[in-house]
């Protein structure tokens, strides 16, 4: 529950001493503020930080979860290549010097490796519209090193992937969402 929600039915019921006002006052100001989230979940104190693309903390853990999705922060460097064109991931390898190889085969994406020669890198296959909180505790859960963001799940060739998720893009959202927290 937001702060500013308590504050006014603490103010309502300090006003008035009233306790049999307190379970309306109560009632009323959550509808109020439900309403108000769902038609817009900026506050007049946030619309300009969102409007020009910056991510707004709402409470102790919004550092990343709540209003971050999969889409915000994936990253676009990558390549993404059918199985039966291998030849072709090894020229992309030597292009994309720090790009992430994604390989599909028969519809499912069969293996992601960094380019620098790390070798195969375990992954996960997530939505655009996953929560981030989400898609890290699935990381976390499944000991991935990357996120494979595609259309949907199930992924159908390599035009699906959109993009990925390392450790380089969760650090990168950890550092701009901890500037508008200073």
């Amino acid at each position: 529950m937001n702060e500013t929600l308590i504050t006014a039915i603490l103010i309502v019921f300090e006003m008035t001493w009233d306790y049999g006002a307190i379970l309306q006052t109560i009632l009323t100001a959550t509808t109020a503020y439900a309403v108000r989230q769902y038609l817009s979940p900026a506050s007049i104190y946030t619309l300009k930080l969102l409007r020009r693309g910056h991510v707004v903390p709402q409470g102790l853990q919004a550092w990343m979860g709540g209003v971050r999705r999969a889409r915000d922060v994936m990253s676009s460097n990558f390549v993404a290549q059918e199985a039966d064109r291998a030849s072709e991931v090894a020229g992309a390898r030597a292009e994309a010097a720090s790009a992430v190889l994604v390989v599909v085969r028969d519809g499912l994406i069969a293996s992601v490796a960094a380019s620098d020669g790390a070798g195969t890198l375990t992954h996960i296959v997530v939505a655009p519209d996953d929560r981030l909180s989400a898609v890290l505790h699935a990381i976390d859960e499944t000991g991935a090193r990357v996120a494979v963001v595609t259309r949907s799940r199930e992924s159908t060739s390599a035009g699906d992937v959109l993009g990925v998720i390392t450790d380089r893009e969760v650090a990168a959202a950890v550092r701009s969402t901890a500037r508008l927290m200073e």
